[in-house]
């Protein structure tokens, strides 16, 4: 009898995990790092949601050396903030005011912007 409520209760708590929208799990600490032939850039992005579950806080957090000549120059830093609005429908993140838009792939836990793909390393 234990067992059998214990398997229906768990069955519960996975069905409810399951149904829960992509949105929930887009909050967090997404990292990317890269190179051309301008910088070696590494960037971190939170994301944190705001009531209505529409709007997101975004942060991101840019270090680069740039390369001038072919030489690595030393570390510069860079902060934007702004607000993003999430679109459940095409899993994307987006904002008007630096243009920014992200598509959020909940299986592999990705966020991808053009070329530069994010890694989720941290939930909020």
């Amino acid at each position: 009898m234990k067992n059998s409520k214990f398997i229906a209760v768990s069955a519960l708590i996975v069905a409810y995990s399951c149904n829960l929208p992509a949105s929930n799990n887009l909050s967090g600490t997404y990292v990317h790092n890269g190179k051309n032939e301008y910088s070696v850039a590494y960037d971190t992005i939170r994301i944190s949601p705001i009531t209505d579950g529409k709007t997101y806080n975004v942060s991101e957090h840019i270090g680069y050396h740039p390369i001038k000549d072919g030489i690595l120059r030393p570390k510069e830093f860079k902060i934007k903030t702004w607000q993003a609005t999430w679109d459940q429908e095409k899993n994307t993140l987006s904002e008007n005011q630096f243009a920014q838009q992200f598509y959020y792939d909940p299986k592999s836990k990705t966020l991808t912007s053009g070329s530069a793909i994010f890694l989720k390393i941290k939930d909020n």
